[in-house]
């Protein structure tokens, strides 16, 4: 039984107090707030990025062989003071978590930073450290809360010029490692769209070594183009940006049974790099070679790659669609 955590998705929101904000449009070190706002010292967070305030983790999680992708868990950013001290500051954070182990989220050292004396500016982490063998079957959901708790030089106490929340959600689906399915049956749901946003690559080396080929073609919503490599074995794989409940697909050759194929296997993937063999792990699903050719599964997959790989004489491909929601 394969289980998955479809994502992991990391908001990271601003929340300004006294009208201070950080003005990531301009330079690294300069900092914006209104002519009337106080002249004192503050302390503050700075977005790593310009305007990214979200993240998103994608991991899969395989019950004999642990958690794979994107299981490192960071999300970096700065903590700075207006004006820099002739003494260290010392700037704490307020770090709480719901449905996580207790002391896996960190943010610092013991959820603490110092600036240094002369400084105004320094790096800072928040880590979620776990190799998730915690995470039960049953659908669970999971917060983090991050926000600046004080910040002080010596005795003295520095305002906080600006919190800094960071949301953390967790969602995770069931995964099998195989479902029934049925040939040359057309699946009941209708047609995923958006398939020429959709990123695929194709290859003929059936050891899938490279190179991998960008085939648009397979994907663009046009039935009267194909992608064509006068092999008689053609794999493709395509990242649909984002997680699908798929149930099945129609693989369209606009040119008949001569480059049509007759075999298939199907896999999934999360991440792109660990795939979950669909239709077995030796078992190639035998199809009516022609124009249109349908696999049905027998329940939905939630993935966001998929990887189809076909046998024939000459294999071509016009046309793939996915069926689900």
């Amino acid at each position: 039984m394969f289980k998955s955590l479809k994502y992991l998705m990391v908001g990271v929101m601003g929340l300004s107090t006294m009208g201070f904000v950080a003005c990531d449009d301009l330079d690294d070190d300069y900092i914006h707030y209104p002519s009337d706002a106080w002249t004192g010292n503050r302390a503050y967070i700075k977005y790593q990025h310009l305007g990214q305030s979200t993240y998103e983790f994608e991991m899969m999680h395989i019950e004999d062989e642990g958690v794979s992708g994107d299981t490192d868990v960071k999300v970096p950013f700065s903590v700075g003071l207006v004006k820099a001290l002739d003494k260290d500051a010392v700037v704490a954070f307020d770090v709480t978590s719901v449905g996580l182990p207790e002391g896996v989220v960190t943010v610092g050292e013991n959820n603490t930073v110092v600036i240094p004396a002369k400084q105004t500016l320094v790096p800072v982490e928040l880590k979620v450290n776990t190799d998730w063998s915690f995470v039960k079957p049953e659908a669970m959901d999971f917060t983090i809360n991050v926000r600046l708790k004080e910040c002080k030089a010596g005795n003295s106490d520095i305002a906080l010029a600006e919190s800094f929340a960071i949301k953390v959600g967790i969602r995770k689906h069931k995964m099998v490692s195989y479902v029934d399915y049925i040939p040359n049956e057309k699946p009941a749901e209708p047609v995923i769209t958006g398939s020429n946003k959709w990123t695929p690559t194709c290859t003929p080396a059936e050891d899938l070594s490279n190179p991998w080929y960008y085939c648009y073609q397979i994907s663009n919503g046009k039935t009267n183009d194909y992608f064509f490599l006068e092999s008689p074995f053609l794999a493709f794989s395509i990242d649909m940006g984002n997680t699908h409940e798929i149930t099945g697909l129609k693989y369209l050759c606009g040119f008949g049974a001569p480059y049509a194929p007759r075999e298939m296997k199907v896999f999934t993937s999360m991440d792109g790099a660990h795939w979950i063999p669909v239709t077995g792990d030796d078992t190639r699903a035998s199809i009516t070679s022609g124009n249109e050719m349908y696999l049905k599964f027998s329940k939905a997959i939630i993935t966001r790659y998929i990887m189809v790989q076909a046998w024939g004489e000459n294999v071509l491909c016009s046309e793939m669609y996915f069926y689900g929601k």
